[in-house]
């Protein structure tokens, strides 16, 4: 790993290469300026160094980060939009979960981003992630995002989810998914 002189030098690098790995570095030292070094690669002509650097919002835990790590999560290309869906996991706030509610809205071109809102919407237990992981786990077919739609749903398993996951477990033939409904509605009738 760099220093921070070596880190801020590589940063003006025209290699995004240089540049995606001293974006890394900024990550994992959590210099106290890492916020304002990394935004303008937000911008930056590569995807790979927006990927970077989006992701790395993520790693230096700052709560400033979150509005720049939200609109990338919300206007860039898919492959930025998953790694800043990974970044917003290190965070919560309402807004986050607002993010996560329409990216499983969001027409689908690969499973990435729905299966990082599928495992994040564990951590806000209510109605809403509960709802939208229902929608995922009956109106999707990968089992890249219905299976963690479903561990997601178990870990808020409530009595109000009975009626759902006895419908789950009758109209899938998937092993896991069946196992987890029907664990889950032997948990609510034992409680």
């Amino acid at each position: 790993m760099q220093h921070v002189p070596e880190i801020l030098l590589a940063l003006k690098s025209d290699d995004p290469e240089i540049i995606e790995r001293a974006l890394d570095d900024l990550g994992k030292l959590k210099y106290e300026n890492s916020l304002g070094a990394i935004l303008p690669f937000l911008k930056h002509h590569s995807t790979a160094v927006r990927e970077t650097a989006v992701f790395n919002l993520g790693e230096i835990n700052n709560e400033k980060a979150i509005p720049y790590i939200i609109e990338s999560a919300i206007h860039d290309d898919e492959s930025v939009r998953m790694f800043a869906l990974l970044a917003l996991d290190h965070y919560r706030s309402g807004d986050i979960l607002n993010v996560l509610l329409e990216e499983v809205k969001r027409p689908k071109i690969s499973a990435s981003p729905k299966q990082r809102a599928a495992e994040q919407l564990k951590n806000y237990p209510g109605k809403e992630a509960q709802k939208a992981l229902i929608y995922l786990i009956f109106n999707d077919e990968n089992p890249y995002i219905f299976i963690p739609a479903v561990d997601s749903l178990y870990s808020m398993n409530d009595t109000s989810l009975l009626d759902t996951w006895k419908e789950i477990d009758s109209i899938y033939s998937h092993d896991y998914v069946n196992s987890v409904a029907r664990q889950a509605i032997r948990d609510i009738e034992n409680e």
